[in-house]
C-alpha cells in the first residue's frame, strides 16, 4: 500500500510537473507580446478610427456654423425690412411731389421704390442698385447704404390715391459673389396706414 501511495504520489508529481512545463513554455511565448504585422494592423484601425471620427466631428462643425452664419443673415435682413415696412406703412398719401406726383407710392422699376413720409411732402427713397440697399431720407436723392451685399424685389400695388388700399411687397436676399446665397431670402408685404383713412 505505501508503494501504491509513492507511485500514485510519483504519478501526481510527474502531471504536475508536465502542466508546469506546459504552462512555462506558453508565459514564455506571452511575453514575446505583439508580432510587428499585430501591431501595424492594430495602428491602421486605430487611425481609421480616428479619421472617421474627425471627419464626421469636422463635417458636423462646418454644417453648424454654415447655419449660424445663415441665421444672422436672415436676422439682419429681417431686422431692416421690418423697419422698412414700418416706415412704409407709415407714410402719408395726402400730398404730392414732383417725385411722386398725385400717388402714394410710385414704384420706379423692380429696384426702386419711393413714397411720401408721415408729413405728406417729404419723399423717401429706397434702391437696390451696385449690390447694395440704399435709402434717401429728406430730398429724396442723398443716398445712405443700409446694407451691402443684397439683392431684392419692390412691387405695388394700387398706388393712386382711390379707393383702394396701397399694397407694397418686397423682399430681400443676401448675395455673394453676384449670386443669391440660398435660404436667405426675407419676404414682407404691407399696407400704407394712411390708405385706411382717407
Amino acid at each position: 500500500m505505501e508503494q501504491q501511495q509513492k507511485l500514485l504520489k510519483s504519478n501526481q508529481f510527474c502531471m504536475l510537473g508536465e502542466i508546469n512545463k506546459f504552462m512555462n513554455n506558453n508565459f514564455k511565448k506571452n511575453q514575446k507580446g505583439l508580432s510587428m504585422l499585430e501591431t501595424i494592423i492594430n495602428i491602421y484601425v486605430y487611425v481609421l478610427l480616428i479619421t472617421i471620427c474627425m471627419t464626421v466631428a469636422i463635417t458636423y462643425l462646418k454644417t453648424r456654423v454654415a447655419i449660424r452664419q445663415k441665421q444672422q443673415i436672415i436676422e439682419e435682413l429681417s431686422i431692416t425690412i421690418n423697419e422698412m415696412a414700418k416706415k412704409i406703412r407709415m407714410s402719408d398719401c395726402s400730398g404730392s411731389t414732383s417725385q411722386v406726383p398725385n400717388r402714394c407710392i410710385n414704384n420706379s422699376g423692380a429696384n426702386a421704390i419711393t413714397f411720401l413720409q408721415n408729413t405728406g411732402i417729404i419723399p423717401m427713397r429706397y434702391s437696390l442698385w451696385n449690390g447694395g440697399l440704399y435709402i434717401s431720407e429728406n430730398d429724396g436723392w442723398s443716398w445712405q447704404l443700409m446694407l451691402d451685399n443684397v439683392g431684392g424685389d419692390f412691387s405695388a400695388i394700387n398706388t393712386a390715391p382711390t379707393n383702394e388700399i396701397p399694397l407694397i411687397t418686397m423682399y430681400l436676399y443676401k448675395i455673394k459673389n453676384g449670386v443669391e446665397i440660398s435660404g436667405t431670402r426675407v419676404k414682407t408685404s404691407v399696407s400704407l396706414r394712411s390708405g385706411y383713412t382717407n
